[in-house]
C-alpha cells in the first residue's frame, strides 16, 4: 500500500535542510510505529520519495512524500499518528492512498509559490508591463557551481519553466503574486531566481518573501 502525506514546514523549521527533513520524517514514522517497507540489500533504506526538494528558509504549506507500507492502512490514523510525534512547526496536512506506479516527481506538473514583493515607486501598470515583458524576452539564469575547485556555470531561459504569474492584491507599493512553477525532466527555477530576473527588468523590489503554497500533479 502506498501512501501520499502533505505536509507544512513553517517558522524556525524552515531553517532545516532537505537531509534534515529526511532525517525528521525517517524518526517520525519509526515513533508513530508506521510499518513502513524496506530495500533489499546491504544498506536497507524506507522506500519513500519526495516530490520535489525545498530551498533553505523558505516555508511550505504543500510539500509531499510518498511512502510504501507493510500492509493496508487508514490514511487518516498515519495522519494522526504522524502528528503526534511531529514538532510543532511540522505537521501533517493530508493523507491519502496512492495506486499510481509512477513516482511523485514524475507526476509532478506545477510547483504554486505564493511571492509577496515589497515594491518602490512602482504602479499595477508599471508591473504588468515587466510581467509581459519577461514572458516576451528570453530570460537567461546562470547558476555557478564549485565542484574539485573548478567553476561551472549553467546558463538556461528561465520563462520556460514558469507557466503563469498572476497578481493577487497590489496597493501601496506592496504585491502579490501567484506564480505556477513548471517542474520538468529538465529541472525547475527557483523563485528566488524569478526574483532577481524581475529586478533585472527595472522592477525596483525592496524586499520579498517566498512561500510554497501546494503541487498539482497529473
Amino acid at each position: 500500500m502506498k501512501v501520499i502525506v502533505k505536509y507544512k514546514k513553517v517558522g524556525r523549521l524552515k531553517f532545516i535542510s532537505h537531509l534534515d527533513t529526511i532525517r525528521l520524517l525517517q524518526r517520525a514514522i519509526r515513533r508513530a510505529g508506521i510499518k513502513i517497507l524496506y530495500s533489499q540489500g546491504y544498506n536497507p533504506h524506507p522506500k519513500f520519495s519526495f516530490a520535489m526538494p525545498l530551498s533553505l528558509g523558505l516555508e511550505t504549506y504543500g510539500d509531499y512524500i510518498e511512502i510504501e507500507l507493510e500492509d493496508s492502512e487508514n490514511p487518516n490514523t498515519i495522519k494522526e499518528r504522524l502528528n503526534k510525534v511531529l514538532p510543532e512547526y511540522f505537521q501533517v496536512v493530508d493523507t491519502k492512498e496512492s495506486e499510481n506506479s509512477k513516482t511523485l516527481a514524475a507526476r509532478l506538473k506545477y510547483v504554486l509559490y505564493k511571492i509577496d514583493l515589497e515594491l518602490e515607486n512602482t504602479d499595477l501598470d508599471e508591473f504588468n508591463s515587466i510581467k509581459d515583458k519577461f514572458f516576451k524576452e528570453e530570460q537567461i539564469v546562470e547558476r555557478i557551481k564549485i565542484k574539485k575547485r573548478r567553476k561551472k556555470v549553467k546558463r538556461f531561459d528561465g520563462r520556460k519553466f514558469i507557466e503563469k504569474i498572476e497578481v493577487v492584491d497590489f496597493k501601496n507599493n506592496n504585491a502579490t503574486l501567484k506564480v505556477y512553477g513548471i517542474f520538468s525532466n529538465e529541472g525547475a527555477i527557483k523563485m528566488e531566481e524569478l526574483v532577481e530576473l524581475l529586478k533585472t527588468l527595472t522592477l525596483n523590489i525592496k524586499d520579498y518573501k517566498i512561500v510554497r503554497e501546494d503541487m498539482i500533479f497529473e
